[in-house]
């Protein structure tokens, strides 16, 4: 059994790739080779140097890219918008980087944990599909920024099991790019926008467990449908429970709970990162401090105190729209 992995990171998510990384490895020793593939956008010495090091305590090796010329390229036709990095949007174009002989490849973001076994998705049938993903929790707002209506599939960016000949033979290269330049200037997701744009009708969903968001541990399953006015199409409560209760893949993602290295974090499973974490060669290494802004830390805190109609109305009361 094969697995080819894909990172793509920059110093500043070094750690947070290594920690990663370590958990994947240690919890999927009974697939016998896994490829490592890692798209540098800058990544320091000293760093490749603890990935390295991390990658061969189970006798596996990383590859690198230096991408820095495909991330030129983009950046040049895409306007970011907060602090996201160019970096989110390169494993789109990785079936024109790697060899043909590669087809099947796992995209992750690094700020993510590994705490169950992947074998399964090497025997999912990829004839008609581009991507599988666990579906999102999307705004219908966000959908039709794009074109979608509420009830076809929105998946997450952050776990994208991809088939990449099944992308070349159908040349996406152009849609991709013409997606970037013409839709995301005016979207809300950006990279999330683009593989749910470009990949429409190809798109395999995947159980809840491979991509468990911060949300679904900050709210009930109604208060996060009211929340976000999430339609039937979405996973059952009992889905949603068995996702939290056995997590496969856990994704950080920014909301309104802090992420695991920033100080005071109270996500449910902050533990288990730092336990990840010692195991590496970033063990010891202190959390940030929280540098959000004051607002930012008050809307957080309404947030966990408030029923959801209540937070709704102050949140828009301090010139926020949803």
């Amino acid at each position: 059994m094969e697995l080819n992995i894909l990172y793509a990171t920059d110093e500043n998510y070094a750690m947070y790739t290594g920690i990663s990384l370590y958990s994947l490895l240690e919890n999927n020793t009974n697939i016998e080779h896994i490829k490592i593939y890692i798209l540098d956008n800058g990544i320091l010495n000293d760093s490749r140097l603890k990935l390295n090091i991390l990658a061969e305590t189970f006798n596996r090796e990383i590859k690198y890219w230096d991408a820095k010329k495909l991330f030129v390229e983009l950046e040049s036709k895409i306007t970011m918008k907060n602090t996201q990095t160019i970096t989110a949007y390169a494993c789109y174009f990785m079936a024109y980087i790697l060899n043909e002989t590669v087809d099947k490849i796992l995209y992750m973001d690094g700020d993510t944990l590994v705490l169950g076994d992947l074998s399964e998705l090497c025997k999912i049938d990829m004839s008609d599909t581009y991507v599988c993903g666990a579906l999102d929790i999307a705004a219908l707002i966000v959908r039709e920024k794009i074109g979608f209506n509420q009830n076809e599939p929105y998946i997450n960016s952050g776990f994208l099991y991809m088939s990449l000949n099944n992308i070349r033979k159908a040349n996406l290269r152009p849609n991709i790019i013409k997606f970037i330049e013409e839709v995301i200037p005016t979207s809300m997701h950006n990279d999330k926008d683009v593989v749910n744009g470009v990949y429409k009708n190809h798109i395999k969903v995947l159980p809840l467990k491979y991509n468990v968001l911060t949300p679904l541990y900050e709210k009930t399953y109604d208060q996060i449908r009211e929340y976000y006015n999430i339609e039937d199409n979405y996973y059952s409560d009992a889905e949603v429970q068995n996702a939290i209760n056995n997590p496969v893949f856990v994704h950080f993602t920014a909301s309104f709970t802090k992420r695991p290295w920033v100080k005071g974090c109270k996500h449910p499973l902050k533990g288990k990162w730092d336990e990840y974490k010692q195991k590496t060669e970033w063990k010891g290494k202190e959390d940030k401090p929280d540098s959000r802004s004051c607002k930012r830390q008050l809307i957080d805190f309404l947030f966990n105190i408030l029923d959801v109609r209540q937070f709704q109305f102050l949140y828009r009361l301090l010139g926020n729209k949803k």
